[in-house]
């Protein structure tokens, strides 16, 4: 498949949010890096304090037609006050599908993302063939 037949068909950019609850507190942010054992958060709204440790994830998986949404649980091992890095329970099995899916989208979202840098850059500098003309 070439650059041009790609374009052609219509492309689905991926995004992962998220809410991160812990008791008594709620904040928001962007899934960066996932893991089979943990994820990275990125916060953009609201910030977790020190001494919590236990959080909720629930996840909302935009797939440009749907929007799906995902719980797990997991413990916060390090808050750099702008981020959050999360480990997951490591032996929840239903827990381990839910992360392999949100794995999935991630890579899915990776790929759109350098498909779409690919195609501008195209845009920008033409083909070879465009030049012969």
């Amino acid at each position: 498949v070439t650059g041009m037949e790609r374009r052609k068909h219509q492309r689905t950019t991926v995004s992962i949010n998220l809410r991160i609850e812990a008791p008594g507190m709620l904040c928001r942010g962007i899934a960066r890096d996932i893991s089979t054992r943990g994820i990275f958060i990125e916060l953009d709204q609201g910030s977790i304090q020190d001494q919590v440790r236990d959080v909720s994830l629930h996840f909302e998986i935009d797939t440009g037609m749907q929007v799906l949404t995902r719980k797990l649980s997991g413990k916060l091992v390090r808050n750099e006050g702008d981020g959050l890095a999360v480990r997951f329970a490591e032996h929840d099995v239903l827990g381990r599908a839910v992360v392999h899916e949100l794995m999935y989208y991630m890579q899915l979202s990776q790929q759109e993302s350098m498909l779409s840098e690919c195609c501008t850059h195209d845009k920008l500098h033409g083909s070879p063939g465009d030049r012969a003309a």
